[in-house]
């Protein structure tokens, strides 16, 4: 997926719901790249006539690191622009020193149909020795998950 010229979804082959995207999760997090991922969601919103429910988890270091008040503002900027594209948007902030199981906790919560996350091209030895966000959600999820590369539109 990294090398992927364009975005992969991956469907558990043991999946026995049907493939629909209706609820999408768009996780956010606090790089610039995530505006690519926003883009991505309103297409696909509008093609499926979906609701976006977004998703923003901090860490205990992520609010000492960037403050609350800035992740809260990033989640209200991003749900400004999914309703200007007259999408149904449903906002959530989540604490949880795992990032991984909060987002895939919260998929099972709302039922989501896809979740759509932002693959990154990581430091080898970072991924290697703690793994990525990303990975262990496409891994761990029983749900479709759409993986975008940054900079795909």
């Amino acid at each position: 997926m990294r090398i992927a010229s364009c975005p992969v979804i991956t469907v558990r082959e043991d999946t026995n719901q049907e493939v629909r995207f209706k609820r999408l999760l768009l996780p956010l997090d606090t790089t610039k790249e995530t505006k690519d991922k926003v883009v991505s969601a309103i297409k696909i919103a509008k093609v499926f006539k979906s609701e976006i429910f977004l998703l923003s988890v901090s860490t205990l270091l992520d609010e000492i690191r960037l403050s609350y008040d800035r992740l809260e503002k990033q989640l209200e900027e991003v749900a400004s622009q999914i309703k200007a594209a007259k999408i149904p948007v449903v906002t959530k902030m989540l604490r949880n020193e795992n990032i991984t199981e909060a987002v895939l906790e919260y998929a099972d919560e709302i039922n989501a149909d896809l979740l759509i996350i932002m693959t990154s091209e990581e430091n080898q030895l970072v991924d290697m020795t703690m793994g990525s966000t990303a990975r262990k959600v496409i891994e761990q999820s029983t749900k479709p998950v759409l993986s975008i590369r940054p900079g795909y539109q």
